[in-house]
């Protein structure tokens, strides 16, 4: 695919789109304002040998293609995988999504183990960067890869935190795993609501849930460098920007979406990467990889599904549940009238927020509000009060939930304790021993196996 191609048909894409949108605003309705209790979780994965090899693709396929009771996909990695569970209602608690969740993981897992093969919760894949490959499907991912490689610069040498590389990043999200959360919600008015909030929030959702410190065999000084490899590998800057007039797709808005027509306006506005007019806006929709979106639910507008998507996938299941209904809690708490009045934080120092975190995790400074101005406090002071908040909301619906949400305080211990705080303290006894970093990465790799197991309630 050359460069002009994809200049060539952003006319004729961005034409389909508005003919595709304009069905979808049929039946469209503002006057439903409410937050549902229906959730869903997609997982993604890693498939490694039994010596902690990344499995090949004909083995992934071979694994997806077992699995014919769960809903599963392939990913941008060949050696990646997702499940996606059916929508659960949580009103009552968090065990329906738990069992949900671990009912498709269980499955996903035992497939693999029928083919020699397990499965891995990591953030990133921390050994060498040479070993990710991306899929050779001829289908959606390879076609965005291949046209974001024609049309973005080639930068030689990036440096990726503390890891210098010598090629492009682009591939490297093949071994970026997130869990990501979606909440079914009503009404353009209350969708954006949400979504900004969500926006605002991501955070503190990053820094308490940071499992990615790790590219080629080292350290990256980064507690979670997920966000900053998408932005590195998708960022529209440059000869881009004066072409397409766009920042980047990834990452968060200039500004706060006014509304759903700004918001849409935000998502069109993106170049469009693949020539496929049938099917622009599900292209569209799929490639906007902002730190949340919204997506269509069904054929039209009136229902949406909120999609969370900053979080890395946490070493168990427990913890992905944990994380998630602290955002669903705290969103849900969000949306009393009390609570909308208290105003956004700045933009620029949300996006300033993300970076901090993402760098220092829990360790991190971020801004916030505090008796109406604007102050830099520390992370475990602000995701504490996240917690509370969301233990509150929980406390009216499930103790049990409240309970689980409370347990994440054991990660804001005087010395931190989130999931990559404990990968490089693992890692850095491992070095101390004499041992090389290749086999620093193949340990840490290898301790975050999917167990079969259910966790304890106090393993959190």
């Amino acid at each position: 695919m050359k460069k002009t191609s994809v200049i060539n048909y952003q006319d004729a894409m961005r034409t389909a789109f508005d003919e595709q949108l304009s069905g979808m605003l049929v039946g469209y309705d503002l006057s439903v304002d409410e937050m549902t209790s229906m959730v869903g979780v997609e997982n993604e994965y890693l498939l490694v040998t039994a010596d902690g090899s990344l499995a090949t693709e004909e083995v992934r396929d071979a694994v997806l293609n077992g699995c014919r009771d769960i809903q599963t996909s392939r990913e941008l990695g060949r050696s990646q995988m997702e499940i996606i569970t059916c929508p659960v209602d949580v009103c009552s608690g968090y065990r329906g999504l738990y069992d949900e969740l671990y009912m498709a993981e269980n499955v996903l897992r035992s497939v693999a183990q029928r083919l020699g093969c397990t499965l891995v919760r990591i953030g990133s894949y921390p050994g060498a960067s040479g070993d990710i490959l991306y899929t050779q499907h001829d289908d959606k991912y390879r076609r965005i890869l291949e046209a974001f490689d024609d049309v973005l610069p080639k930068t030689g040498t990036t440096n990726i935190g503390d890891v210098g590389l010598n090629d492009n990043t682009t591939w490297l999200m093949g071994g970026c795993q997130a869990t990501q959360l979606n909440i079914r919600v009503r009404s353009g008015d209350n969708a954006v609501y949400l979504l900004n909030r969500a926006i605002e929030l991501s955070p503190s959702f990053i820094a308490l849930s940071a499992n990615s410190p790790f590219v080629n065999c080292r350290p990256t000084g980064y507690k979670d460098i997920r966000y900053v490899l998408w932005e590195m590998a998708y960022d529209m800057s440059g000869t881009m920007k004066s072409t397409f007039g766009v920042r980047r797709r990834t990452g968060i808005p200039n500004n706060y979406h006014e509304n759903m027509d700004a918001y849409l306006d935000d998502v069109r506005n993106q170049p469009f990467m693949i020539c496929d007019p049938d099917h622009a806006f599900s292209h569209q929709m799929k490639m906007y990889w902002r730190i949340a979106r919204l997506k269509p639910c069904g054929k039209n507008f009136a229902s949406s599904l909120l999609e969370i998507r900053c979080i890395p996938i946490q070493p168990t299941l427990l913890e992905d549940i944990a994380i998630h209904m602290l955002v669903y809690g705290l969103l849900s708490a969000y949306t009393r009238k009390h609570a909308r009045r208290t105003g956004f934080l700045p933009i620029n120092l949300v996006n300033e927020n993300i970076y901090r975190a993402c760098k220092g995790g829990l360790d991190a400074k971020l801004y916030c509000y505090s008796d109406g101005r604007i102050v830099e406090a520390d992370a475990k002071e602000i995701v504490s009060s996240h917690i509370e908040m969301a233990v509150e909301e929980w406390n009216q619906k499930s103790k049990e939930t409240a309970d689980l949400v409370q347990s994440l305080k054991g990660r804001l211990s005087s010395i931190a304790n989130t999931p990559a705080d404990k990968q490089l303290r693992k890692y850095n006894a491992t070095i101390s021993k004499g041992d090389s970093r290749s086999e620093a990465a193949r340990i840490l790799l290898m301790s975050n196996v999917v167990s079969s197991c259910y966790r304890n309630d106090s393993e959190v």
